[in-house]
């Protein structure tokens, strides 16, 4: 399944709260976790993209949905609530996908912001959804239209843009799909394979009492710097995206 086949969200809702970065959802509210999680960076903290970053920013998002049988993954309060507050635990480790996809008309860069004050908390639009659609259907065949229902879509015309979002959706006959969306510039498929892996341990570790202990990824950008880098970046964004704000031409 390729991302470009998925082409509709159905709500996304962006947390209130000043001062932490963390998911939400239209329906319930979050369950408590066991124990804190760790902090995310300071609201307004920015991450500037590198040329390798920008070079994507008019691709579709990244996204993906997993389907899971009522054997699997039962849809109750308990367990969207592990999965809600696995994401919590993970996004710092993660806290570019809980930013805003900016562009600044002075520097004429793209960067991810944590956004603070009026502008909103940073978070991670986290979905509950319901559908009456076959899942032992969707399993055996492949239906676009019905996967577009499965999956958040992120895209924007214009910037800013949020990077990431979540949702989680119940087959009225029985079943489960998570589905996810990254924006490109964010990152790429491996990096989102990476974003899955440690959501799912995190939430069995919460599940089973354990804690992930694993080697956490690094998004400092300065690590690929060379002379004239932002220039390239300057000049990638006025070829591919020449009426930014604007993600596509006009």
């Amino acid at each position: 399944m390729d991302e470009t086949d998925l082409d509709r969200v159905l709500y996304l809702v962006p947390s209130k709260r000043s001062g932490t970065c963390r998911p939400w959802s239209v329906r319930g509210t979050p369950s408590p976790s066991p124990s804190r999680p760790a902090a995310l960076p300071v609201p307004g903290r920015t991450v500037p993209l590198s040329p390798f970053d920008v070079y994507w920013v008019t691709l579709p998002p990244v996204r993906r949905v997993f389907l899971f049988p009522p054997s699997q993954l039962p849809f109750t309060d308990v367990a969207v609530g592990t999965l809600r507050s696995s994401l919590e635990r993970v996004l710092p480790a993660f806290h570019p996908f809980a930013g805003v996809l900016t562009y600044s008309p002075e520097s004429h860069a793209l960067s991810i912001v944590l956004p603070e004050g009026e502008e909103g908390a940073c978070s991670v639009a986290f979905v509950e959804a319901e559908t009456d659609l076959d899942f032992d259907r969707l399993v055996e065949e492949y239906d676009e239209d019905a996967l577009q229902q499965l999956a958040p879509d992120i895209r924007r015309d214009e910037f800013p843009a949020p990077v990431m979002a979540a949702q989680v959706t119940e087959f009225v006959g029985g079943g489960v799909a998570v589905g996810v969306a990254v924006h490109h510039s964010a990152a790429d498929g491996r990096g989102l394979w990476r974003f899955l892996e440690m959501w799912s341990a995190t939430a069995a570790g919460l599940k089973e009492g354990r804690v992930w202990a694993g080697p956490e990824p690094l998004h400092d950008r300065r690590l690929v710097r060379f002379d004239g880098d932002d220039d390239l970046a300057r000049l990638f964004l006025q070829q591919l995206a020449p009426d930014l704000p604007r993600r596509v031409p006009s």
